[in-house]
């Protein structure tokens, strides 16, 4: 399948076995190792993470994450550490005070990977050209 990565920090006041067990809540079959300042887990599989997506319905928000965090092969996601701790997936923007969860990976074709996994196939080209045909829009209008 792939080879995929999530790594957090791990602040002094929290307990390393609760940011462990965030981790497996998201990928259940992660190897995850845990050092004095982080945690670092390394999989094979998202299917959990795709089950997660779409029961809670934040597929969408996640391709348009994966979207702008996508380069060539590879791609990471800011997700949020808290949510992970009850098996929520939130994608965040930045990182949060409390910490985010890292995730990234390098596989063929990150975008339709995700696509097909989460049955939204095409999803980020259609969006791409509906971008495109609203700036041409402008554009013409701009020139009227």
């Amino acid at each position: 399948m792939g080879k995929f990565k999530a790594t957090c920090r791990i602040f002094p006041t929290e307990d390393p076995q609760k940011v462990s067990a965030a981790l497996i809540n998201l990928f259940p079959g992660a190897q995850v190792a845990i050092a004095a300042d982080g945690a670092t887990a390394d999989f094979g599989e998202v299917d959990n993470l795709a089950r997660l997506l779409t029961d809670q319905k934040t597929r969408y928000a996640f391709m348009d994450a994966l979207n702008r965090g996508c380069s060539g092969n590879r791609f990471a996601i800011l997700l949020n550490k808290q949510a992970a701790t009850i098996s929520r997936v939130n994608v965040v923007d930045e990182p949060k005070p409390l910490g985010s969860i890292e995730f990234s990976g390098e596989i063929d074709e990150p975008i339709v990977f995700f696509e097909k996994m989460l049955d939204v196939v095409g999803y980020i080209t259609s969006r791409m050209r509906g971008r495109e045909e609203r700036e041409g829009d402008a554009t013409s209008s701009g020139r009227s």
